[in-house]
């Protein structure tokens, strides 16, 4: 490799870590001490809220649930699409299921369908 190329990709990756820790900055300045998100992305309201509660009580990086469990944890059935369609469990501010598990901190990461399983991981 010629120097010129490790140079350029040197200041790429001093680069990107700058990028980084600006990122790493900000994420912090809207976590509190206990990890909870002062200003979420959108107000969780509803059943769905216990569900963040529940994932932000956890203090894990790994959650894994089944649609029973989150239907008692949320006190309620869940809706029809959430057995029929795949995209309910997208990483989506569109879904208010979403909302959720994305407002502290965490993303859909394995959804087994067939099993009704949900594997949550911490972002």
């Amino acid at each position: 490799m010629s120097e010129k190329f490790l140079l350029e990709l040197y200041d790429r990756v001093a680069s990107l870590e700058s990028k980084v820790a600006v990122l790493e900055k900000t994420i912090s300045e809207h976590v509190n001490n206990v990890g909870s998100i002062e200003k979420p992305i959108k107000e969780i309201k509803g059943r769905y809220r216990y569900l963040a509660d529940y994932l932000l009580n956890s203090n894990k990086d790994i959650v894994d649930l089944t649609f029973a469990e989150i239907e008692k944890i949320i006190q309620s059935k869940l809706p029809k699409s959430a057995r029929d369609h795949r995209a309910l469990w997208a990483n989506t501010e569109s879904h208010s299921i979403a909302l959720a598990w994305m407002n502290v901190g965490y993303k859909t990461t394995s959804v087994n369908m067939k099993g009704e399983k949900i594997r949550f991981e911490r972002r």
